[in-house]
Order: C-alpha cells, then sequence, then structure tokens
C-alpha cells in the first residue's frame, strides 16, 4: 500500500514536504465512493474511499473528514481532516455540531439519543460559513444519563473517588484519580458517578452528568497537573505535562463529557 501524504494550505492545497511539519488544517486526497457535495461529512467505506457518514449504525461510522469541495463517484478529491472550512451556509455560529442521525452527510446541532446510535461532534461554527473541523471519538448509546444521554461504564475503584472526579485507568477494569503531571496518570477515561471508597463504581465516559455544583457555565475543563482527580478550567502548561480536555459546562450542576485525546506539552 502506497503512503498517503498530507496537504496542507499554502494559499492552496499542496503536498507535505518531508522536511516541514504539520499543521492545521490537514487534508488529503481520497475517492469518493459516491456523489459528495462540499460539506458533506465522511467515513472510510473502503480502501482509500470515503463515504456520507451517518450515525444510526455503525457501518456508516465514524467520520474522519469532510468533503471541500463536489467529488462525482469514483472520482477522487480533497477531504479535509482538521481545521477550518468556510463556504458553508445556515451555521450556527458558536454551536457544536455532531453527525447526523437522519440525514447522511449531514451535521446537526442535536445530540441523537436514540440507543445503539452513535454520538460524534465534529466540530465548532465559527460563523454562519464557517466551520471550526475537529471530530471527537464517537460513542454508542446505551444508557440514560440525567435528563440527556450518556454512556455509563462500570468499573472497580482502586482508590477513594468522589463524585464529579476524573479518573484514569490504573489497571484492567480498575480507575484511579487521574493528574495530567505525569504519563502514569494518564490519560482520563472519565467522570465518576458517584462516590465510593472500593467495589464497582459508575463512571460517565460520554454525555451528560448532573447532581454537581458550583460549576462556572461554558467553561472548558482540563485534567489538573497539580490535583489528582480534578479538572481546572485552566490548561496545564507545564514541560512534561499533559493537555487533556475533558468536559464542559452545561449549566452550574451538569458537565458534558466529551475526552479528546491528550497532547504532551
Amino acid at each position: 500500500m502506497s503512503l498517503l501524504k498530507p496537504l496542507v494550505w499554502n494559499g492552496s492545497f499542496e503536498e507535505l514536504q518531508s522536511s516541514d511539519y504539520l499543521s492545521a488544517p490537514i487534508a488529503i486526497t481520497l475517492t469518493a465512493g459516491e456523489n459528495l457535495t462540499k460539506g458533506d461529512i465522511v467515513y472510510f467505506s473502503g480502501a482509500n474511499t470515503v463515504s456520507k457518514a451517518k450515525s444510526n449504525a455503525s457501518s456508516t461510522m465514524d467520520a474522519i473528514g469532510i468533503a471541500t469541495e463536489t467529488i462525482n463517484n469514483t472520482n477522487s478529491g480533497i477531504i479535509l481532516l482538521f481545521g477550518l472550512i468556510g463556504g458553508l451556509s445556515s451555521l450556527t455560529a458558536g454551536a457544536e455540531y455532531f453527525v447526523s442521525d437522519s440525514s447522511a452527510g449531514d451535521i446537526t446541532t442535536t445530540r441523537p439519543t436514540t440507543e445503539n446510535y452513535y454520538i460524534q461532534k465534529v466540530g465548532i461554527a465559527k460563523s454562519t460559513t464557517e466551520l471550526i473541523f475537529s471530530p471527537s471519538y464517537s460513542e454508542v448509546i446505551t444508557a440514560s444519563g440525567g435528563s440527556g444521554t450518556a454512556i455509563i461504564n462500570t468499573f472497580t475503584a482502586g482508590e477513594s473517588i468522589s463524585k464529579g472526579q476524573v479518573v484514569y485507568l490504573s489497571s484492567a477494569s480498575t480507575v484511579s484519580k487521574a493528574k495530567s503531571d505525569s504519563s502514569s496518570t494518564m490519560p482520563a477515561i472519565g467522570i465518576a458517578n458517584e462516590t465510593k471508597s472500593s467495589g464497582n463504581i459508575q463512571i460517565v465516559t460520554f454525555g451528560e452528568l448532573t447532581g454537581l455544583t458550583g460549576l462556572a457555565t461554558k467553561a472548558e475543563l482540563f485534567v489538573s497537573d497539580s490535583s489528582s482527580g480534578t479538572l481546572t478550567a485552566t490548561a496545564p502548561s507545564s514541560p512534561g505535562s499533559f493537555i487533556q480536555r475533558v468536559c464542559s459546562n452545561l449549566s452550574t450542576t451538569a458537565h458534558f463529557i466529551d475526552i479528546h485525546p491528550m497532547i504532551e506539552i
């Protein structure tokens, strides 16, 4: 299999050179598995081939990119993997967008709620015509939490953990409090849904967690590098620490958990 070189924007899309490093936006040339139009969200439907994503089934997920142009079936075209795309329409500035569960290739501001469907955030609208495309991991909807949808898994508490504390896998099926100053206590995989000192503990890995107090609305929260199990609105900046966004606050009493990959500083 030949190596696919990423395309980068330099006034126009061009192949990344061996002496260069990646910076947003990131795009590659892929083959259309069906007719695509600019703005269609796509998944890998075959080798080097993409088709319209739809979040009602695993067979049409995960979304990996967005078409930057019209691409007819079997033709090649540029798919944006990460970065800003303009020339769209009818977006709501500041709104989060998800893969639609009802219309293939579309995005929606409404998170799917149907059991066994998938939730995958793909970006945030910068304006009514621009989307910051940054796809997260997808999660299957298997349980209901609070007034919204959440994915809740049961683990063993490796230490005393309070509701609202962020955790990592400290061993097989066991969680302990995460801290972003070391790879040994990362990455975070969820937030505790209850307080336990031992035994089984429910961990929310995606979706809404309610019953909290004193949260700052709309704040984005990261794993703290100074206090185990704690979330902070200030991203760590110390060399050797890790940045990992875990959630945002829906209100003063609720998180929306949407865990991003960690990045070493």
